[in-house]
């Protein structure tokens, strides 16, 4: 997970190098739609793997397969789909997005890659699930690997070298992307595994039941998406054109941590739902603790190094404006409390995903992803003022954390837990 934020990252850097503020605020405004992209490969591919790992602690083969390959057949179609359509309003969807005069054309040629890109970034996504789920994560990593690093050489091969700006950054991304999935898709067909691809085995009878185990997964990532919308949308009226470029710094920061604990939480997601399956009671406790535990641990590392290193974390993406700079500075210190509670909530919500509790998690999930902190983003300013949007989201974590907890300790014999 934390290398799946290096390939945003590394666009980020490379662009606010090369091109300047404005190209990476441009860059921002293009962020939903990948974020968007990798939230519906969740709600597809982790809906489907944690009801598949259900079926196989079940000893139940067949219904695995069939939910593999309902879950993905279903997800391309629907990407396919998704693609087509945005691409034939591609002009009218980057205004949406925030795009104007000022930077349209940095905003188009980095946004077409990423919409024609759209199933292949979601294959990504559900193929990891599923290779995870099957009990080889180091296949998954190894691909991952192989993709990341692919797409730092690419990223200054195809900016620096080639010249090709905007349009080589996204391609860099998506073509690395596709190699990780080639490898993880080669070892689906040449291993014996319970994923191979079968047309006779898809159901559309268990779409319901996949988008329901995944729902809460969409919302966790789409969050991340609907956040940034809003929040550039309320830099650039608080600050003008320079508001995409503070927030797309911060979110980049953001994203490496939020990928970090998600990725604690989707190590869990697996044992726990074949935990569920096979009724280890102890188990089921001690993986969602380990989980919240570790994800604390990391809350605090990031604390320590976000406010000792703020300096250096915000000019390796922005250099060329010294008063922007001290900006994001002051606006990223505030923004940091955020990373110390969001563990709680994202760990648990797994947890109820990971069972089959649909409702709690997706009660937690909203409220940490869409509901309190997009509230937040608008009330906050308008009281205290414009400053304040940048405590949003560390008010939206702690209060988050805060429910999550209590949900967990009121499930009394089902989940109970120590803290």
């Amino acid at each position: 997970m934390a290398l799946l934020a290096v390939y945003t990252f590394t666009d980020s850097f490379v662009i606010g190098q090369k091109l300047g503020s404005v190209a990476l605020g441009a860059m921002g405004i293009c962020t939903p739609v990948i974020t968007l992209t990798y939230a519906f490969g969740y709600l597809f591919g982790k809906g489907g793997a944690a009801l598949y790992s259900i079926a196989i602690g079940k000893n139940d083969m067949q219904a695995a397969k069939i939910l593999h390959n309902t879950s993905e057949f279903c997800m391309l179609i629907f990407g396919i789909a998704v693609a087509v359509i945005l691409n034939i309003f591609i002009v009218p969807f980057a205004g949406f997005l925030g795009a104007d005069t000022s930077n349209i054309e940095y905003v188009i040629p980095y946004l077409r890659v990423v919409l024609i890109a759209i199933p292949a970034l979601m294959l990504e996504i559900s193929t990891t699930c599923y290779v995870n789920n099957d009990g080889h994560p180091n296949i998954s990593m190894a691909a991952t690997v192989v993709a990341v690093i692919s797409n730092v050489i690419l990223d200054f091969v195809f900016v620096y070298a080639f010249g090709w700006g905007m349009f080589g950054a996204a391609f860099a991304t998506v073509f690395c992307s596709f190699m990780g999935t080639v490898m993880k898709l080669i070892y689906m067909f040449t291993r014996s595994t319970s994923l191979k691809p079968s047309l006779k085995l898809i159901r559309l009878s268990q779409l319901g039941r996949i988008m329901g185990s995944g729902f809460s997964s969409l919302i966790l990532e789409s969050s991340s998406a609907i956040v940034t919308f809003v929040f550039i949308a309320q830099a650039i009226k608080y600050y003008g054109s320079s508001g995409s470029v503070i927030y797309t710094v911060i979110l980049n920061w953001s994203l490496i941590a939020v990928n970090l604990v998600i990725g604690v939480s989707e190590a869990a997601q697996p044992l726990i739902s074949l935990s569920y399956g096979m009724n280890d009671q102890k188990g089921l406790k001690a993986y969602l603790c380990y989980s919240v535990v570790f994800s604390l641990l990391l809350g605090v590392a990031f604390e320590i190094i976000g406010y000792g290193f703020t300096p250096q974390l915000v000019t390796v993406f922005a250099n060329d404006n010294p008063e922007l700079i001290q900006t994001i500075i002051r606006c990223m210190r505030m923004y940091l409390p955020a990373f110390l509670f969001m563990g709680v909530s994202i760990c648990i919500g797994s947890y109820f995903q990971a069972i089959g509790k649909g409702v709690q998690s997706f009660v937690i999930m909203i409220l940490r992803g869409i509901i309190l902190p997009v509230v937040f983003a608008f009330v906050f300013p308008s009281l205290i003022g414009s400053t304040s949007l940048w405590y949003a989201t560390p008010a939206a974590e702690l209060i988050t954390a805060c429910v999550a907890a209590f949900i967990s300790i009121s499930e009394k014999h089902k989940t109970v837990y120590n803290y």
